[in-house]
């Protein structure tokens, strides 16, 4: 049933790396105490997204493109961000339902979309007007350059502007194994384990110098730029390469990778019932690894449900067109 769901001609192994995502995404959010978690996934958890837009990115006339935007993030962003809202109205008024409405556009909340849908522009005009992988390269770095002196003044915050600069190396992570995909995926497994334990070694050493500070995307924080890029490119790198070499195919996964949309949104909610529930049943949920799974399974559970509804019933609202 819930394989009917699953776009089998998409590959597998992208829709399993972005399912590890946005998985790495949710669990991190259920254990802000654990420093070392965040040590290790934050150099990829994120970056991931862009970097697999990236590789599945095709340049297109202006209209498709914005059109396609507009479908695929934008409707879907105000939607699935706006309905709990819209639902609470008769209990809380207008006034926050407005308030949440221009706390999505600013980047206060669910900071991810302004971000993406503004860096995703950034990253279309480049595509599109450098004629030249050299180019592609080197204007992606000069808005990351550009991006970071914004921030640090304090300039275009608003709607994550500046972070969507920031973030032009990571598309370009997934365009440049678009160019160079057979070369990579022919390495041997040997050598993707070294850059495996590379990338581990990296962390530790990072864990060592910069005594626990990890990269937060949002935050536009990065311990050392320099240092931050090797681990996201080396990370991404080695995500990439394993994963389609293996050619890893889970209809679980793919499910998850294609339902990002509806999870990254609303996991959050699902959390917070399942806490509530337990608090009302006499259980205060500790802070620990497995609690946080089980929030983490919970949540995948109700957001799954609530994506296949979607996906059968409201496809318009996660991005998709109706099935014939």
């Amino acid at each position: 049933m819930i394989r009917s769901f699953v776009n089998d001609s998409r590959k597998g192994w992208v829709d399993a790396l972005r399912g590890l995502a946005i998985l790495l995404v949710m669990y991190g959010h259920s254990v802000k105490w654990l420093p070392d978690f965040f040590v290790f996934t934050s150099p990829v958890k994120m970056p991931l997204f862009f970097a697999i837009t990236g590789y599945v990115f095709s340049v297109k006339e202006w209209r498709m493109f914005l059109s396609q935007l507009f479908r695929k993030v934008i409707v879907p962003w105000i939607i699935l961000g706006m309905l709990p809202s819209l639902v609470t109205i008769p209990f809380h008024g207008f006034v926050p339902t407005v308030d949440r409405l221009l706390n999505m556009m600013s980047g206060k909340e669910l900071w991810f979309f302004p971000c993406f849908i503004i860096g995703e522009v950034i990253h279309y005009i480049i595509r599109r007007y450098c004629n030249k992988d050299i180019w592609i390269v080197a204007a992606s770095f000069v808005c990351l350059v550009i991006g970071l002196i914004l921030h640090r003044y304090n300039y275009l915050d608003y709607a994550m502007f500046n972070r969507a600069l920031v973030v032009q190396p990571f598309f370009l992570i997934g365009y440049l194994f678009q160019q160079f995909e057979h070369q990579l995926t022919g390495l041997k497994w040997n050598k993707v384990i070294i850059a495996a334990i590379a990338y581990i070694g990296l962390c530790l050493l990072s864990k060592a110098v910069f005594h626990g500070q990890t990269i937060d995307v949002h935050m536009n924080r990065y311990i050392n730029v320099p240092y931050s890029l090797i681990l996201v490119f080396l990370g991404c790198f080695t995500l990439f390469i394993a994963a389609s070499k293996a050619g890893f195919r889970s209809w679980v996964m793919s499910f998850i990778g294609q339902n990002t949309l509806v999870l990254y949104i609303w996991h959050g909610i699902a959390i917070s019932l399942l806490v509530k529930a337990a608090s009302v049943a006499g259980w205060v949920m500790p802070f620990n690894w497995w609690a946080a799974l089980i929030k983490v399974l919970w949540a995948c559970v109700v957001c799954g449900v609530a994506a296949i509804i979607l996906n059968k019933y409201f496809p318009f609202a996660v991005g998709k067109r109706k099935s014939k």
